[in-house]
């Protein structure tokens, strides 16, 4: 049960309008509609087709706004942290090059 788009272009694939997103309003004026027709019987299935991949779509996006989000945070954060001078960095002890023990350790 193809629809009978489909089907006309299996059988003569010369009439598929190539990037159709693109073409002209004569182009697509020009396509015959009984030809282009979808068999009554895949409406349905189509349409599930079609909304799963909005609801992918939307899910992506909304997925892609709170990252987008999450990184400008993150960059706000780091400019704020680069021209402040109070930075929180941690510290190592020093060590003497002497090797004597540092005031106040004990030797074992």
């Amino acid at each position: 049960m193809l629809g009978k788009g489909i089907e006309s272009a299996l059988i003569n694939p010369s009439a598929l309008v190539d990037k159709p997103w693109q073409a002209s309003g004569e182009t697509l004026n020009n396509i015959d509609h009984e030809a282009m027709a979808v068999d009554p019987a895949l409406v349905l299935t189509i349409q599930a087709y079609v909304d799963a991949v909005l609801d992918l779509a939307s899910h992506f996006i909304t997925r892609l706004r709170r990252y987008a989000s999450f990184c400008r945070t993150l960059a706000s954060h780091a400019v704020t942290a680069g021209t402040s001078g109070n930075r929180s960095m941690v510290i190592s002890p020093t060590t003497q090059s002497t090797g004597t023990p540092a005031p106040g350790a004990t030797q074992g």
